[in-house]
């Protein structure tokens, strides 16, 4: 999709009365805002935690009003589910950085 056919699709999506899930592939990792959902399904897991943090960051805004829940989806015992754990690992330490003020954006 070009940029303007995915807001279509965004604006689309946002008007349908009780829309609170939205799948995402890396297209979803800039550029858009959906703080209007609050779950987000990831099928397809960057190898940069940098780039799910920042497709997690679409949902989770400044100004969001509900919890927000993140579901990856992978296979146990695979390539996909060993950088899951690997991505999830690098971002908690991402995080503790970012709380004692190590690292700053």
């Amino acid at each position: 999709m070009s940029l303007e056919e995915r807001k279509q699709a965004l604006e689309h999506f946002r008007d349908q009365n009780g829309a609170e899930v939205v799948v995402c592939t890396d297209a979803a990792g800039e550029g858009i805002d959906m703080q209007f959902c609050n779950i987000e399904i990831n099928y397809d897991l960057p190898w940069n935690p940098t780039r799910l943090e920042q497709r997690m960051g679409r949902v989770h805004r400044i100004g969001q009003e509900r919890k927000v829940c993140y579901y990856n989806f992978v296979i146990r015992d695979t390539l996909d589910g060993y950088i899951l754990s690997k991505l999830l690992r690098r971002l908690r330490t991402l995080r503790r950085l970012w709380a004692i003020g190590f690292m700053r954006l």
